[in-house]
């Protein structure tokens, strides 16, 4: 045992004698730490008292590893629990001991029925993992070689936060920084993603980092702590915040900061390494760094992504759902629809967010047209839209093209920080440290590790046992450097891949509904085949802030021997040269037999104000290869007005709603019955399979909410024919009565998009 530990020890043996027999006992009794309580480790002193670890935060650095944890005390017993009476110390799987450092100051005795917890910090060898750790727990004990009698392990693993990697983690301390912060004032940093963009004829590399507060009271980050890029070149580049730098950080509250960077345009962001670090007259010390790795690549088109990492989005997600080039005599103009999905529990501020298209070294900034709901507010299930538009130079590639999503700075949906604060504080974490009386300091940061040093009198790391510590917490104002932005991004897009079209000015052919369309030979639509549009109705998506147009297709085989069912494409382009992509039924057949036709459907997302009175339907030529998309027909189209009478088109279909009633039930909750009286008529004869649309019957309340909803085809066993029709609502989420049901009737279909709906009437339980 080193001499300054046996000298500790002695000092301590005549004040600790009484305590050290009561240890011994308990001590016999702990060869194996049962469980605290299910599925928890903990190690048992007593039958009612027991330590639990909790918190536990590891990272892996490549010269050393730092591991933060929390030690508990339940004391369950009649009298107060003296935590003086022990010590504690990290170990690896190979029996090495690391010191464990006590950070937090408050009482060291822990009052009967009371729990308490301690807060450590321990530097670990390099390579080891969080799994190869176990937190272990010692009393004095003067009988034994080293003066230690080990009580139990807590295995490390258990109680760290899955799924991170250590390697992009960073916990400093604030102390180290500056020594007016607490002993405890510990962040742990988590490395988001970065962002390479062009702005003002600047190369920036935006890095989102996601700090967490894992000390026991408030405070900021320190104006002396610094950022800066390190390339493999040594070559350094400080970077400044720009986002999160007033931020109060609340006890294991998580929040996004956003550091900006300017680099070389040529830079490799993927080799670079973000180090946090503080500079003085008298040195320079780096206290953390993490690999950019991983983390710089931008998102192919179609991705989804949370607005934020780490639980921090609130539910929300972002998908760039597609991108169109079309060509102008200008150059070529480029639309990007952007979906913004709140999968959370609560309503949330739709964010505020513009884009600039990255081509080569510069910037290009984009008009936007905001789909969104009218409310500003995104609710639960809900999905708004942005459509971004640019025009590039005439000779660029669409596919070369990057689009940054950029969030306002300050915007009300940024979701920067979540998680709960872990109650009241019992430390002081700002101002100057104070000493404690040095009969009373802990030794529990004396691990019994070779080479540690002692707890001396005056430590402020020790817990004091002769105080009740104070409940106040003190909020450090102190802040990091910033720089003022517009708008930071918060996904970047690969454009490649983009769909794209002749000029939207080109004069587009009248059309006639049912007329087949004069293709231009492409070779891969068989001579034989004809294809017609015979339907087009569209419905505005109250909900989700854009309309759904439904076309459908009749291909008819007028040769002698079976063919392949094409591929086309197709879109709908609008007045202003918008452009809006068609998508197919997720199902059809692979074969036409000779002289039969088949039905074919796509959907269409739509603008809220566009009316679809004059459209131009491009059919695609589906493997024209990038970066030209071929249009082989381009025609004059309108919507249809849906029917007001009872006659309901569902091509080939006619449908005639002569009488319905609704009935009301209660059988362990209410059940309400569509009763209906219809005709069903064939209006030519095409092939209906199980991959034809379908008739849906949904039912809504007084309120507007959907308590249920019912699918009837028009094949198989069960389908739709003249005559009496029965449609129940069961299993109904609601307890109150509502006599002023609304039937909503839809015409569905499923696409690679899901369901696209066409709402073509709407029954109520008082028809006029």
């Amino acid at each position: 045992m080193n001499s300054w530990k046996l000298s500790k020890h002695n000092n301590r043996k005549t004040k600790k004698a009484s305590l050290l027999a009561t240890l011994a006992v308990c001590t016999t009794l702990l060869v194996h730490a049962p469980l605290a309580s299910a599925g928890q480790p903990g190690i048992f002193v007593a039958a009612d008292t027991y330590f639990t670890l909790d918190n536990a935060v590891f990272t892996a650095g490549s010269a050393s590893s730092a591991l933060q944890f929390t030690l508990k005390m339940h004391n369950g017993s009649s009298g107060s629990v003296d935590f003086n009476g022990y010590g504690v110390q990290v170990v690896d799987g190979q029996g090495n001991s690391f010191p464990a450092k006590l950070t937090s100051k408050q009482s060291a005795r822990v009052d009967a029925g009371k729990d308490q917890s301690f807060s450590f910090i321990a530097q670990t060898a390099a390579g080891l993992s969080a799994s190869d750790l176990k937190v272990r727990l010692f009393s004095w004990d003067s009988g034994a070689p080293s003066f230690m009698q080990t009580i139990g392990d807590l295995p490390v693993s258990t109680a760290v936060s899955g799924g991170l990697d250590p390697s992009k983690l960073m916990l400093l301390s604030m102390k180290d920084v500056d020594s007016d912060y607490s002993q405890d004032a510990f962040v742990a940093m988590r490395l988001g993603q970065s962002y390479k963009v062009t702005q003002n004829g600047t190369t920036y590399l935006y890095t989102d980092l996601y700090v967490r507060n894992t000390g026991s009271s408030n405070f900021q980050i320190p104006s002396s702590l610094l950022f800066r890029l390190k390339g493999t070149d040594s070559m350094t580049y400080s970077g400044a915040l720009v986002s999160g730098s007033q931020e109060t950080l609340l006890p294991n509250k998580l929040t996004k900061l956003k550091i900006r960077t300017a680099v070389p345009s040529n830079a490799e962001s993927e080799s670079m390494t973000l180090e946090a670090y503080y500079s003085n007259s008298a040195e320079e010390r780096v206290l953390g760094s993490v690999p950019l790795s991983g983390m710089t690549a931008a998102v192919p088109l179609g991705s989804e992504q949370p607005y934020s990492m780490y639980g921090t989005d609130n539910g929300l997600k972002l998908n760039a759902a597609k991108a169109i080039a079309v060509k102008q005599t200008d150059g070529t103009m480029i639309q990007t629809t952007v979906n913004v999905r709140n999968d959370g529990s609560a309503i949330l501020a739709i964010p505020d967010l513009d884009a600039a298209y990255q081509i080569g070294d510069e910037s290009l900034g984009a008009a936007v047209q905001d789909l969104s709901v009218a409310s500003g507010y995104i609710s639960p299930g809900q999905t708004a839209a942005y459509t971004y538009s640019v025009v590039i130079p005439e000779g660029i590639d669409p596919n070369s093209v990057k689009l940054a999503l950029m969030e306002a700075s300050g915007s009300s949906g940024s979701g920067s920080s979540s998680g709960s604060s872990s109650g009241s504080s019992n430390s002081n974490n700002s101002g100057s440290s104070s000493n404690s009386n040095s009969s009373n300091s802990s030794n529990s940061n004396a691990s019994g590790a070779s080479g540690s040093s002692s707890n001396t009198s005056g430590s402020n790391t020790s817990a004091n046992s002769s105080t009740t510590g104070s409940s106040n917490t003190t909020s450090t104002n102190k802040t990091s450097s910033t720089v003022s932005v517009s708008s930071y991004p918060v996904m970047m897009v690969e454009l490649k891949g983009i769909q794209q079209s002749v000029s939207a000015s080109q004069q587009a052919s009248p059309y006639t509904l049912g007329s087949p369309f004069t293709l231009s030979s492409n070779g891969l639509i068989d001579k034989n085949l004809e294809i017609s549009l015979v339907e087009l109705h569209m419905h505005e998506n109250e909900d989700l802030g854009y309309k759904t147009a439904i076309g459908k297709y009749k291909i008819t085989n007028r040769g002698s021997g079976t063919l392949a069912m094409p591929n086309i494409g197709t879109e709908l382009v609008n007045s202003s040269g918008q452009s809006f992509a068609g998508v197919k039924q997720t199902s059809t057949a692979t074969t036409i037999m000779p002289n039969t036709s088949y039905i074919v459907s796509y959907s269409y997302l739509l603008p809220t104000n566009e009316t679809g009175a004059n459209l131009a339907l491009n059919v695609i030529d589906p493997k024209s290869a990038a970066p030209n998309k071929l249009t082989i027909g381009s025609y004059q189209v309108a919507v249809q007005n849906e029917s007001s009478d009872k006659v309901i088109s569902f091509y080939p279909f006619e449908v005639t709603f002569h009488a319905f009633s609704i009935a009301t039930m209660y059988k362990s909750g209410y059940v309400y019955e569509l009763n209906l009286d219809l005709e069903v008529n064939r209006k030519e004869t095409v092939v209906v399979d199980q991959n034809f649309s379908k008739m849906e019957f949904e039912l809504v309340d007084s309120l507007g909410r959907v308590l249920g909803s019912q699918s009837m085809t028009f094949t198989g066993t069960s389908k739709l024919i003249t005559g009496s029709q029965k449609v129940t609502f069961s299993d109904i989420k609601t307890e109150q009565f509502d006599n002023n049901m609304v039937i909503n009737v839809y015409e569905t279909i499923e696409t690679a998009n899901g369901p696209a709906k066409r709402l073509v009437k709407q029954l109520t339980d008082k028809p006029s």
